[in-house]
């Protein structure tokens, strides 16, 4: 026995007691275009189903047992759109599964008789592609974009996660503007600056970085003045306190 091609069960073959091989077998593939802007080409727009198609001799004189019958699945098949691989030989004719999309029965013989047996027709059959050539490396690469979607969420939960550990230290401008930024926060909580001083510029460049420096420089200062002024005063009160002790020690002796 040699098989042609099989297809969804069915089997094209010829034996030493059935010849069921197809004719005029022919395959198409095709693309829709559009016109070009420059120069009047054309472009390929998308690619169009691949078709295959063919002319299928069915006789109870070639070994077909019930030809009426046979004729009938395909128009069945036809209508409900079944799909399968078509192979040829061995091997895959397309790497995508093909559709039958139409089945069209002609040259009906039949035995005069009781039910009209069917002795021989012809079946036109026509498949077209019903899934892209590329769905095995399609599926990996949904799984591959999936898969580097979970890890950036992962990145993100651990990123959250270690961020709730510590505070995140900053530097440069950002730490400048934060400086002053907690100052005039600060000083308009203690009523000593004026509510407007709130909105002034947080861009980490120009203005901004020059403005908070300033306010933080000015805070530092008056701190810094502040705690002299009352490490001289605490000087001062304890030489005081110390003279009167020791009047108080000579009037005692």
């Amino acid at each position: 026995m040699a098989t042609m091609a099989n297809w969804n069960g069915h089997t094209f073959e010829v034996s030493a007691n059935l010849i069921r091989c197809f004719e005029d077998f022919s395959v198409k593939g095709s693309c829709e275009t559009e016109a070009k802007k420059k120069k009047g080409y054309v472009k390929r727009k998308k690619g169009q189903p691949k078709e295959i198609t063919f002319n299928l001799p069915l006789s109870a004189l070639l070994g077909v047992t019930d030809v009426r019958s046979e004729a009938m699945a395909y128009v069945n098949e036809a209508y409900a759109g079944k799909t399968d691989y078509f192979y040829t030989g061995t091997q895959k004719l397309f790497k995508a599964k093909v559709m039958l999309t139409s089945a069209e029965i002609s040259e009906v013989v039949t035995m005069p008789g009781v039910g009209q047996k069917w002795i021989s027709c012809v079946v036109k059959l026509t498949f077209k592609q019903s899934t892209n050539d590329s769905s095995s490396s399609s599926s990996s690469g949904k799984k591959k974009k999936k898969s580097v979607k979970s890890s950036k969420s992962k990145g993100s939960k651990s990123g959250g996660s270690s961020g709730g550990t510590g505070k995140k230290k900053i530097s440069g401008a950002a730490a400048t503007i934060a400086a002053g930024k907690k100052v005039v926060k600060d000083a308009i909580k203690a009523g000593k600056a004026a509510s407007k001083d709130k909105v002034k510029t947080t861009t980490t460049s120009g203005s901004g970085v020059k403005y908070y420096a300033g306010v933080a420089k000015k805070a530092q200062t008056t701190k810094n003045t502040s705690q002299k002024t009352s490490a001289t005063t605490g000087r001062k009160i304890s030489g005081a306190v110390g003279r009167v002790m020791a009047t108080k020690k000579i009037a005692r002796g």
